[in-house]
């Protein structure tokens, strides 16, 4: 999409969930891991400033009004989280909202899933 460049802005949970990712995979899988985790995840965030819309992307009516998802694999080939966000436009600033970063595990249209 044209235009205005879009601003990426986390939620309280979202950064809550990036920092228990990195805290887990650092654990169970080392250091090596955890980092390069860290950069893919940043990858999918750039992505989604440059074009919020990428046929990856997909709408989630099922979860919330305006609300998408994109998957992170962690590694080539294994989705392990899903980003949950949402566009918004204020004063003719867009915006990405990341609402969540979840397991792929989580059922994201259960309440405890995600909070909008």
């Amino acid at each position: 999409m044209g235009g205005t460049p879009w601003t990426l802005r986390l939620s309280a949970a979202a950064e809550n969930d990036y920092r228990l990712i990195l805290r887990w995979t650092a654990r169970h899988s080392g250091e090596p891991l955890a980092r390069s985790a860290a950069k893919t995840l940043a990858d999918v965030l750039e992505q989604l400033c440059a074009d919020p819309l990428v046929p990856a992307s997909m709408e989630r009516s099922e979860i919330g009004r305006a609300i998408r998802t994109i998957e992170h694999a962690g590694q080539p080939g294994k989705v392990r989280h899903l980003v949950v966000f949402r566009t918004t436009t204020i004063r003719g600033q867009r915006f990405v909202d990341v609402l969540r970063l979840l397991h792929a595990s989580v059922d994201c249209r259960h309440p405890s899933g995600i909070r909008q």
